[in-house]
């Protein structure tokens, strides 16, 4: 059975924890999960442009990158009962 490892920090960390399936032999499948763009909606007490603005610079320069554009551009299939912080509905 392959091992499906989700991660959503930048990919230094990722790959540094990712270490110890490489040594064990594991079969294992990365799944990056991208919630960088939604945690000012999902948290705005948290202030992330005044408070990290790492954070906020790294998420401009990946939604900069050609594929991103064409993924955000393309239609929001989203349920409508889930679109909870795209402010699409509620």
């Amino acid at each position: 059975m392959t091992l499906k490892y989700y991660h959503a920090e930048p990919a230094a960390n990722s790959i540094e924890s990712m270490i110890p399936l490489i040594e064990k032999g594991l079969e294992w499948e990365s799944v990056y999960v991208y919630l960088h763009m939604m945690v000012e909606r999902m948290f705005p007490e948290l202030e992330v442009a005044a408070n990290f603005p790492h954070v906020v610079a790294w998420r401009e320069a990946m939604n900069a990158r050609p594929a991103a554009q064409a993924a955000l551009a393309g239609e929001d299939r989203t349920a409508p009962g889930l679109r909870t912080f795209t402010g699409h509905v509620r």
